[in-house]
């Protein structure tokens, strides 16, 4: 076995072990205000902080998804489990965590939209959101912006899980890592390919920054920073600079001039390289930070605080007039509020259903076992 082969699978062995990798709720933290920066907060100088946050997102979901799919095809070549239980067990995970809240929010914006606009709301692209394909209509039909919001990015995790889902638990272990090259090496070439094809720079810039092919690349490379990087000096040292050049980058507007190129990847190395050393060292001091509980309890209902945010901006919640002339007031009053409700929605929302799930699958296992529940 490889090195890097030796690395996966100790990276595997503590997520058993300790059920999670500490820090990561707070990486959540930091994507999920990156984008309330760029929606709520208004700056006199260009902040790309929206983009960056959610390349953030989808570079941390790869870590951790293509992680939790190479550890299950290892207990299903160890016999321990089969691929049809690992397919179920996969999706269902999947269905419990995103869709309640995803869909309930969805009916909600479209209510509050469509009475707000007087019948206005645009019927494709609210299926289109349904269907998890709000980002295929604006990136690859339409080359346009409509009315899609934050779900596209959730539409694009979810076409990502369904054939990587199969193909990372179908697949041999060793395969993964080849498999995650082959998506990143795709996802380059579309975005090198983009501008041939669509001469007209907005649409370009849409196709690959929208667009499912691209974002599949940075997922993988996520996957590829929990498979193959190594624990080193290198990394070790690197793992702060490169959070904070990455975030510089941000606030200084330097990554708009990487959008609608194949330059769109090169953050995302960074943020790599800042996941590898977080997972490999758990007692630095940049860890301890981002567990502090505060930065990690608003990682933990971040998919809240993202679906809502926009919600209570132009929905749920029009501001009086005094606050047009206090902006600042008035996105600390939208954040604060979908904080708020974010963490009502994970309490009495969408912690029970996990909880359902968990007993769901406890009576399964009993019942396969033959036990007696306990009463």
């Amino acid at each position: 076995m490889s090195k890097s082969s030796d690395t996966s699978v100790l990276l595997s062995q503590h997520q058993a072990k300790v059920g999670r990798i500490k820090g990561l709720d707070g990486i959540r933290t930091i994507a999920v205000f990156l984008v309330i920066l760029a929606h709520n907060f208004y700056f006199k100088f260009h902040v790309d902080s929206g983009g960056a946050g959610v390349r953030l997102f989808f570079v941390l979901s790869g870590f951790l998804i293509i992680s939790i799919l190479n550890r299950r095809r290892v207990v299903i070549e160890e016999g321990k489990s089969t691929v049809r239980r690992e397919v179920v067990h996969f999706f269902e995970n999947r269905v419990f965590r995103i869709w309640p809240i995803y869909f309930a929010t969805l009916f909600v914006s479209l209510i509050t939209v469509t009475a707000r606009t007087g019948n206005q709301a645009d019927p494709a692209s609210w299926m289109g959101n349904a269907l998890f394909m709000g980002n295929v209509l604006v990136a690859y039909v339409w080359h346009e912006w409509r009315q899609v919001g934050v779900f596209w990015s959730v539409g694009v995790e979810e076409q990502f899980y369904l054939w990587a889902g199969l193909a990372l638990l179908l697949a041999g272990q060793g395969w993964h890592k080849a498999i995650c090259w082959g998506a990143l090496a795709l996802a380059v070439i579309v975005a090198v390919a983009t501008p041939a094809f669509l001469p007209d720079p907005e649409a370009a810039r849409l196709s690959i920054d929208l667009g499912s092919f691209t974002n599949f690349g940075l997922i993988a490379m996520g996957g590829l920073a929990s498979l193959a990087m190594q624990k080193n000096a290198i990394v070790h040292w690197a793992t702060v600079p490169s959070l904070l050049v990455y975030l510089l980058c941000t606030f200084t507007g330097l990554p708009s001039w990487m959008d609608g190129s194949a330059a769109f990847f090169l953050p995302a190395v960074l943020v790599m390289i800042v996941l590898s050393g977080i997972a490999h060292n758990q007692d630095s001091m940049l860890v301890k930070v981002l567990e502090f509980w505060p930065i990690s309890y608003l990682g933990r209902i971040s998919y809240g605080i993202y679906l809502f945010h926009t919600l209570v901006r132009f929905a749920i919640l029009p501001m009086p007039t005094w606050f047009d002339d206090h902006a600042t007031f008035k996105a600390l009053a939208e954040t604060s509020l979908s904080i708020g409700l974010a963490s009502l929605s994970w309490h009495y929302f969408e912690k029970p259903i996990l909880d359902f799930r968990d007993r769901r699958r406890q009576r399964q296992a009993d019942s396969r076992l033959g036990a007696v529940p306990a009463f």
